[in-house]
C-alpha cells in the first residue's frame, strides 16, 4: 500500500502540469491523472501477466517521465512559474510567511505531557 501511495503521489504530477499550462484547476488535473493511473493499473493487471506491483511500477515511472516531458516542453517552458509552483521557491517567501512559520502551532487537542513513563 505504501508503494501505491508513493506512485500515486508522483502519478498526479502530469495532471497538475497539464492543468497549470492550460490555466485550469490543478486540483481537477490531479484528480483526472490519479483516476487515469488507477484505471491504467487495473487495466494492466487484468490484461497482462504482470503482477500488481509491476503494473504500479510501470505507470509510476511512465507518469513521472510524462510530467518531466511536459515541464520541459515548449508548452511548459513559457509557463516559467510551473517549476516554482510544483517545487517552491525561496524567493517567494515574504515577511508574513516567516511570521506564520514562527508562531507556535495551535491545536484543539492538548499535547501529552513529556514523561518517560508509558501511557498504558
Amino acid at each position: 500500500m505504501s508503494f501505491f501511495s508513493e506512485a500515486l503521489a508522483h502519478g498526479v504530477l502530469p495532471g497538475i502540469a497539464i492543468a497549470f499550462v492550460l490555466g485550469q484547476s490543478t486540483t481537477a488535473g490531479a484528480l483526472l491523472a490519479a483516476l487515469a493511473m488507477v484505471g491504467g493499473i487495473n487495466l494492466i493487471r487484468a490484461r497482462s501477466p504482470l503482477g500488481e506491483d509491476t503494473s504500479i511500477g510501470v505507470l509510476f515511472v511512465g507518469f513521472l517521465a510524462l510530467a518531466v516531458v511536459i515541464m520541459s516542453s515548449r508548452a511548459g517552458a513559457w509557463v516559467g512559474d510551473l517549476n516554482r509552483f510544483l517545487f517552491g521557491s525561496i524567493t517567494g517567501v515574504d515577511d508574513a510567511d516567516l511570521r506564520r512559520q514562527g508562531r507556535p502551532p495551535s491545536s484543539p487537542w492538548p499535547s501529552p505531557p513529556c514523561s518517560t513513563e508509558p501511557f498504558w
